[in-house]
C-alpha cells in the first residue's frame, strides 16, 4: 500500500514518530518560506505564504474562522467557486473578508506545474519534498534521528 500525504498540512497515511516530530515543524517551515503557486496541491490556502498579504489565517482571522477546511490546499481551494468553502451563514466581518479574498485571488491562475518554495535559507526554488528530505539542514535532521534517506526519495517513500 502507498502511502499518501498532503504535502501542505503534512496530514494523510503516514505515521510515526519520525513524521510526528516533522508535522511539529511544519509551522516553522511555513514561517521561512514562501510559495509559489503552479499546480496548488502543496501549498496550504490558510497557512503558507503565496500572497503578498502573507498567510490569509492572520490575514483574514474573520474568514478563517468560517472556513470548513482549515487544512485545504491552494489547488483545493481554487477548483470551486470561494463560497462553498465557508459556512453558509458568515458574519459581517467574515463577508467582508471574503469579499477581500475574492479580490487578492482574482487574478490567480493554477497551472500543471509543481508549486515551489523559496527560502532565505536555500540557495534556490525549493520543491517541498527537497526541503523535507534532501536541504542540507533536512538532511542533518535525517541524520540525527537515524533515518538513511537516499538521494532518489520522496516524500512518499518514507
Amino acid at each position: 500500500m502507498t502511502a499518501q500525504i498532503s504535502l501542505a498540512s503534512l496530514t494523510g497515511t503516514i505515521s510515526g514518530p519520525h513524521w510526528e516530530g516533522i508535522k511539529e515543524l511544519l509551522p516553522v517551515y511555513m514561517a521561512i518560506t514562501t510559495s509559489d503557486v503552479g499546480n496548488g496541491t502543496s501549498t496550504s490556502f490558510w497557512s503558507d505564504h503565496w500572497l503578498p498579504k502573507g498567510p490569509l489565517v492572520h490575514a483574514l482571522p474573520a474568514l478563517h474562522s468560517h472556513a470548513l477546511n482549515k487544512d485545504a490546499t491552494v489547488g483545493d481551494v481554487l477548483a470551486q467557486p470561494l463560497h462553498v468553502h465557508f459556512v453558509a451563514r458568515l458574519n459581517r466581518a467574515a463577508s467582508a473578508e471574503l469579499a477581500v479574498l475574492e479580490e487578492l485571488v482574482s487574478d490567480t491562475e493554477l497551472t500543471g506545474g509543481l508549486d515551489t518554495r523559496r527560502c532565505p535559507l536555500a540557495d534556490k526554488d525549493e520543491t517541498p519534498g527537497h526541503l523535507i528530505l534532501h536541504h542540507d539542514v533536512a538532511a542533518q535532521l535525517w541524520a540525527n534521528i537515524g533515518i538513511d534517506i537516499p538521494p532518489s526519495a520522496s516524500v512518499s517513500d518514507i
